[in-house]
């Protein structure tokens, strides 16, 4: 049942809603997996608004970006995310061929919510881990070869994790945080898109905002009266649970190093997070509240998570050594040990643009070029290295991102072709 919105009339009938044509927003959303996309999809509906050019689950290349006015991508940590996939669709999506490691093969009449005593069947990698997404993480940093090498290929087995930020777009690598206003700022990606939509009529598309919002707060009030479901698009891992399934547990901060310092694609995902001018450059348009939302999410997230972050990517200490030499609160955040022997490495990312020890960044109009040295001795490697994270074209004009809880990029292309980003 269709959410009341404006231009419409109201009929005050027991279990009735009547609902006008939905206001059709001109942009696209790129859906990543376990990134909060059902969750955009529920809230504009909730509020009667629909994607011009529907949504898109990784079939759309970055190339064929530039037909699009905007575009609305969501995205979230990519550790938290692998996670969620992992407790998600690996758990609760049944296998129906014994034989099927990648589940190609379906019987339509098989799911976990009509028979799944009888249609599930557990992954033969998930066996491989005990039911736990830390221990495929932690074989990453195993001194043994072939353990390493079947992590990498079973964790691109679960499905999203092989399409990182970086391979969505090229240029964004963004995580989830916890205390942001998950709707509100959905709702400053809306007001942005109307505003496009109605050609940068900002009283109309105020008007209709706003409008929006009462007469889906007036529907959701006469369905609770009703006792009418709402349909919700999004997904959680906690709303199934059967005798086979596990605690749902997050990632270890060891496995977490492993992932980072051991798996290229979410090691590039880190550094571009890293950049201390990434933050300015994608939270540069819409109301100021949504900037500052945008701004303080992403720099909560990374000084969550710095710590870590900097010991898997800098330090020449084993990944096995990390929990000795940081301490974990009872919430995953990471804090620093000052009276270990890194302490001096903490630190180095922000100061990564007053020398070239740690990083330097070259920024020229709309690109960002990133360069780190960092060591990765131990857990079966060593020596340094340097990397240059991808440039971001400057074909990529207007820009906007809100975080709600997740991110929410959006982002307004001129008509022109984008180039190709990762070289």
């Amino acid at each position: 049942m269709t959410m009341i919105m404006f231009l419409m009339t109201t009929l005050t009938l027991p279990l009735t809603v009547v609902s006008a044509k939905k206001i059709t927003l001109k942009t696209k959303i790129l859906h990543l997996g376990k990134a909060g996309g059902g969750s955009i999809s529920s809230h504009m509906e909730e509020l009667n608004f629909k994607f011009k050019y529907g949504e898109d689950h990784g079939k759309v290349k970055s190339e064929q970006y530039n037909r699009y006015e905007s575009i609305i991508i969501s995205l979230r940590d990519p550790i938290e995310c692998m996670t969620s996939a992992w407790y998600w669709r690996m758990l609760l999506q049944c296998r129906f061929d014994q034989k099927d490691e990648t589940r190609t093969i379906r019987n339509r009449n098989c799911s976990i919510f009509t028979n799944p005593e009888k249609c599930c069947r557990v992954e033969e990698y998930w066996n491989r881990y005990n039911g736990h997404a830390y221990n495929l993480a932690e074989s990453f940093c195993s001194n043994d070869v072939t353990i390493q090498e079947q992590a990498y290929k079973d964790i691109n087995l679960v499905p999203h994790v092989g399409h990182t930020i970086v391979d969505w777009l090229g240029l964004l690598n963004i995580t989830s945080e916890r205390g942001y206003d998950f709707n509100e700022q959905i709702d400053g990606a809306i007001e942005w898109l109307l505003n496009i939509t109605y050609n940068g009529d900002e009283e109309k598309a105020s008007l209709h905002f706003h409008k929006a919002k009462q007469d889906a707060k007036n529907n959701q009030k006469e369905q609770e009266e009703n006792n009418i479901t709402i349909i919700n698009h999004s997904h959680s891992s906690k709303a199934v649970t059967f005798p086979w399934l596990k605690e749902v547990t997050p990632i270890t901060t060891f496995g977490s190093c492993c992932l980072v310092r051991h798996y290229y694609k979410y090691k590039n995902d880190y550094l571009l997070l890293l950049n201390p001018k990434f933050p300015n450059w994608l939270c540069n348009k819409g109301k100021t509240k949504t900037k500052q939302l945008c701004y303080s999410a992403i720099s909560s997230i990374i000084e969550r998570k710095r710590s870590m972050l900097e010991y898997a990517l800098y330090s020449n200490r084993s990944c096995a050594d990390i929990d000795s030499a940081i301490n974990v609160d009872v919430k995953g955040d990471i804090v620093v040990d000052n009276d270990n022997e890194n302490g001096n490495e903490n630190g180095s990312v922000n100061g990564s643009e007053n020398g070239s020890e740690n990083g330097t960044e070259n920024r020229n109009g709309n690109n960002i070029s990133i360069s780190y040295n960092y060591h990765t001795k131990g857990d079966g490697g060593g020596g340094s290295k340097n990397e240059t994270v991808q440039q971001i074209p400057s074909a990529v004009k207007n820009m906007m991102m809100t975080l709600f809880g997740l991110l929410i990029v959006l982002i307004q292309y001129y008509y022109k072709g984008i180039k190709k980003i990762i070289k």
